[in-house]
């Protein structure tokens, strides 16, 4: 869910009056930051974020103008963190830059239960885990500060040793395997929040 206030019917309600052009307004100031920073947590750079966002606020005016939504059912944070995060995993998928080293994705998937996809299709899992797993670091990495990233990535993701890795930050060994234990925990929690939204299409 986004860091947001909840927008009240009445604005939604004016948003599509063309005389009434505030209330449109109002909504962007409301969203946009939240959604620029939810696309930065998830791994897109600056640009992407701004592109990623601007698309997202444009599907919200065309149907807000087309007046498709039934207020009744549905809450508008909801609809633009679904439609947000369907972007976002597009703008993974799109950049090969971004998938995970085989080696550090065989170390996720040990952490990790499996996302649903269907049995028969081997390269959709994959496809849709290797996107995932991509989101979920992002987010869990723009959550916890720099130094502690840097030594799990280090003794958890490029198999150097705890000492190893204590005596390269200035810590101890115990530090290392604690950072590692919270780091991984806050992954799984990530992951049960990614596995329980809607996930996107799997076609390339």
């Amino acid at each position: 869910m986004l860091d947001a206030p909840t927008t009240h019917l009445p604005t939604l309600q004016a948003a599509v009056e063309p005389e009434d052009p505030e209330s449109w307004h109002r909504i962007v100031s409301t969203y946009r930051d939240p959604l620029f920073q939810h696309c930065r947590s998830s791994g897109l750079a600056p640009e992407e974020s701004e592109e990623v966002t601007m698309d997202v606020l444009a599907r919200l005016s065309g149907r807000l103008q087309r007046k498709v939504f039934d207020w009744s059912s549905i809450r508008l944070r909801s609809w633009l963190a679904e439609t947000t995060n369907h972007r976002i995993f597009e703008v993974h998928r799109s950049r090969k830059r971004h998938h995970l080293d085989p080696s550090v994705a065989v170390i996720v998937q040990e952490w990790l239960p499996p996302a649903q996809a269907p049995e028969s299709d081997v390269n959709a899992r994959t496809r849709m885990e290797s996107h995932l797993w991509s989101v979920c670091l992002a987010r869990v990495q723009s959550g916890i500060q720099a130094r502690h990233w840097q030594i799990f990535e280090a003794y958890a993701l490029q198999d150097t040793s705890a000492g190893e890795v204590a005596t390269r930050f200035g810590t101890t060994a115990f530090n290392v395997r604690l950072i590692r234990h919270r780091v991984i925990r806050r992954i799984r929690q990530e992951w049960s929040v990614l596995l329980n939204a809607p996930l996107p299409d799997l076609a390339e």
